[in-house]
């Protein structure tokens, strides 16, 4: 972010390492990034949500181990709310 400015909403799209980790196994081999262990990406996680709770209006945390289509709904639903 540019000093000064911040984005009206920022959705951010939550799941647990393990979840991430699994699907990201079934679809290809993990890079050397995707290779650091699961306490690395629990702290990058708990740390993005930390962002959150302190920014509740601009940051909406969304349950990223639904469906693609009940995520879609539940932007829809998020969307429509702002406008």
């Amino acid at each position: 972010m540019q000093r000064g400015f911040a984005p009206d909403l920022t959705l951010l799209f939550d799941v647990p390492p393990e979840v991430a980790e699994a699907r990201r196994s079934a679809a290809r081999t993990a890079d050397r990034f995707e290779r650091e262990a699961n306490s690395f990406f629990s702290r990058v996680r708990n740390a993005y949500l930390d962002r959150a709770r302190d920014e509740p209006a601009r940051i909406r945390v969304l349950d990223a181990r639904q469906s693609i289509p009940e995520l879609q709904a539940a932007i829809g639903q998020l969307l429509a709310g702002l406008a």
